[in-house]
């Protein structure tokens, strides 16, 4: 699972896109007991100096007062991709989702972030593994398909609204589309689109 770090939100409004910040007051923050002149100074953005053991994928949270506290969905909801932060993606769902850049397989596992990202279980699978899943109709004569992750066999709810052939999905896949995790069903949904 992810971990989350909290920081106050006037960092996250004080950093640029390479993550640095131009405010002595994140220096005061980081360290009480030195005080720094209320010059604009840059300072890179580190969380691995405040939390050693933050790892590539784990949620970084900008809140009110840098404590856990309720947020509306994703605000403030950062991710560490093990040198900066990065902003959620939001080109599926406006209010955030996991960014295309991490990726279930071999790094992470397809529950990673269920209870740290809101709203949505958007996931990406490792590139590879996007051709080695199997399609297959049911008995309902419904296509689905099954996919291995971690040595345990997934099962994927395809939904389209479209009439739906073998040869359409195999040529859909190949486009590594988003998936999204069903933890109660531990299987993934697949929303296929047709131009």
């Amino acid at each position: 699972m992810a971990s989350e770090f909290y920081y106050p939100d006037w960092i996250e409004y004080n950093l640029n896109k390479d993550n640095f910040i131009y405010n002595s007051q994140y220096m005061n923050y980081r360290y009480k007991n030195l005080k720094f002149p209320n010059k604009a100074y840059r300072f890179k953005f580190d969380p691995i100096k405040d939390h050693p053991n933050i790892k590539r994928g784990d949620i970084i949270r900008f809140t009110k007062d840098g404590i856990k506290e309720h947020v509306y969905r994703n605000d403030g909801v950062w991710m560490w991709d093990g040198q900066k932060l990065c902003k959620l993606d939001t080109d599926i769902d406006d209010y955030g989702s996991v960014p295309s850049i991490f990726k279930v397989g071999k790094e992470f596992k397809p529950d990673h972030w269920i209870g740290k990202i809101s709203h949505n279980t958007i996931i990406w699978l490792e590139d590879e593994l996007y051709s080695t899943i199997k399609f297959h109709k049911n008995k309902e004569n419904e296509f689905e398909g099954k996919v291995t992750l971690f040595n345990k066999e997934y099962n994927i709810n395809i939904e389209c609204i479209d009439d739906l052939t073998i040869d359409i999905l195999e040529k859909y896949i190949t486009k590594k589309p988003h998936l999204e995790f069903d933890p109660d069903n531990n299987s993934f949904n697949l929303s296929v689109y047709l131009p």
